[in-house]
């Protein structure tokens, strides 16, 4: 047999099965209609479906669809929102928890360098309170208790002198001294108060830096001088004097006995208690804590 005529022999045989294919097909759809008019017949009083029930799904499915979109997207702007919120929570979160680490390691080293600060501290005043204990035995009985120096034993000179210190030094004294009494008179009689206490000679000192040079002035009598140190603490309640101050005229060696007993009192912490008479150191019975001031060296 030929080889174009086995081809069409094929041909024909395809094309027989696909018409056999298609009676089978128009014989099940047959039945199928039939089987639906059947229905139909038997749904007396009921509606058919609507002829146009393709286009109302299509529009629905359509609608759905429009639905289902902006609920994914109000989902995932929610979803970013919840996303940036748990950021943030977590970055603050994380910055607390370095913040509050940093605190306790600074703590931590400040307390530490405390704890060796005040070690050190306490050692040093060990030390100090030895050598105080130590000034205390040796020059604090010896300068306090063994002298009996008084002011009664002072020579004339000195016995009705006050010294004053702090007034203001004007040009005119430098030729006339009686600008200095004037000045001085009048602090005792408006800054003390004591109108019938006169003073009957002056002198002022040379100025030593940036202070006015110190003023010695003598009183008629050791009892006016007494009025004087008893009152001259009210100085410090003037307006036009507080920054002024009377003390006795002593001799150099009693003043650089006092600036040691005054040392020995600011080193052992009882200025409170303890003041200097003289060339002693006596309680302080006094209700002010003040201790008197005496002339420096």
């Amino acid at each position: 047999m030929s080889s174009s005529k086995r081809k069409h022999n094929k041909v024909d045989s395809i094309a027989s099965d696909i018409m056999e294919k298609k009676k089978k097909t128009d014989k099940a759809t047959g039945q199928k209609m039939a089987t639906i008019k059947e229905n139909n017949s038997n749904m007396a009083g009921h509606e058919l479906l609507p002829e146009n029930i393709n286009s109302d799904l299509t529009f629905d499915f359509q609608g759905f669809s429009e639905n289902i979109s902006k609920s994914f997207e109000r989902l995932n702007d929610r979803m970013d929102l919840l996303e940036n919120n748990i950021e943030k929570k977590l970055t603050d979160k994380i910055t607390e928890s370095i913040r509050t680490t940093i605190e306790k390691l600074v703590k931590s080293r400040v307390n530490e360098e405390i704890s060796v600060m005040k070690g050190e501290f306490l050692k040093e005043m060990d030390v100090m309170k030895a050598e105080i204990e130590r000034l205390k035995s040796s020059k604090f009985e010896r300068l306090g208790n063994n002298n009996n120096f008084t002011f009664d034993t002072l020579d004339d000179s000195r016995r009705t002198n006050i010294v004053i210190k702090g007034l203001y030094e004007s040009e005119g004294e430098m030729n006339n001294p009686d600008y200095t009494l004037d000045k001085v008179n009048d602090l005792i009689h408006d800054g003390l108060k004591l109108r019938t206490v006169n003073v009957i000679n002056v002198q002022r000192k040379a100025s030593r830096g940036t202070h006015p040079g110190v003023v010695i002035a003598t009183l008629e009598t050791t009892e006016q001088k007494k009025q004087i140190m008893e009152n001259k603490s009210s100085l410090l309640r003037s307006k036009n004097h507080y920054n002024i101050y009377i003390d006795n005229d002593l001799p150099p060696a009693v003043r650089y006995q006092q600036n040691n007993l005054r040392t020995i009192l600011k080193e052992t912490g009882l200025t409170r208690r303890y003041r200097i008479q003289g060339t002693r150191i006596v309680p302080n019975t006094t209700s002010s804590s003040r201790v008197p001031r005496v002339p420096r060296a």
